[in-house]
């Protein structure tokens, strides 16, 4: 039987993400020249399969991918690393929210949430896209709950959590706000397609630099990580 061992070296890891990303914002890129132009026409499905702002497409996928990677990262860390049964609920409850937010990507849980939250609280402006409104409070209560596990973390690891973090949330609530406010005054233009571009980049971005965080934890704690294959 012949093995062999693939060695993960968390930034390379990271590097291949974005590549990946970068190929995709490529793709949507030029999708939307051809979207908000009037050439290539007959190129529209092929726009629609990696344009940022669709569902079930190349870069829902790759988002849903990244999100269950960190889901899992974070069952191993529970699981397998030596800690006190309350950080190893800490630990297994973040890749619960990871494993919810994967689902979402997929069948848009969020987006149902729109149309009544925005009726019964009346709600417009910044608020238009009104998903952000249960969401933000959803996020204010999870950041009080891990708060004293996160400061406890090891510098680098809470360093890059923090900045993941950032532009994660950054483009998923805050650019989603301004994006929701342009959408109510002008509808789906190319200013509209940038906004999204940014939000979807900005979230492909934080969970890229999570995972990197998180491997660089388990390589910190286990050692060297491989992956044994064999035949």
């Amino acid at each position: 039987m012949n093995k062999s061992r693939i060695k993960l070296i968390p930034f390379n890891i990271l590097k291949n993400l974005l590549l990946l990303f970068l190929i995709l914002l490529l793709f949507n890129c030029f999708g939307l020249f051809i979207k908000y132009s009037d050439h290539f026409q007959f190129l529209d499905k092929w726009v629609r399969l990696f344009d940022f702002n669709e569902e079930r497409n190349v870069p829902t996928i790759f988002s849903f991918l990244l999100l269950i990677l960190s889901s899992a990262l974070l069952t191993f860390i529970g699981l397998k690393i030596n800690h006190k049964k309350k950080i190893k609920f800490y630990w297994l409850g973040l890749a619960v929210i990871f494993l919810f937010l994967s689902l979402d990507e997929m069948i848009s849980i969020h987006e149902s949430l729109i149309h009544v939250t925005r009726k019964k609280f009346d709600l417009s402006g910044l608020f238009y896209f009104s998903w952000v409104l249960p969401y933000g409070i959803l996020l204010i209560v999870i950041s009080f709950v891990f708060f004293r596990f996160l400061i406890n973390l090891p510098k680098k690891t809470l360093k890059l959590f923090v900045v993941s973090a950032i532009i994660y949330v950054g483009g998923a609530l805050g650019v989603e706000l301004f994006e929701g406010k342009y959408f109510e005054e002008h509808g789906e233009n190319l200013i509209f397609a940038i906004f999204y571009t940014i939000e979807e980049s900005m979230e492909m971005l934080g969970i890229s630099i999570f995972i990197w965080a998180l491997l660089d934890y388990i390589a910190q704690n286990v050692g060297k990580v491989s992956i044994k294959l064999s035949r």
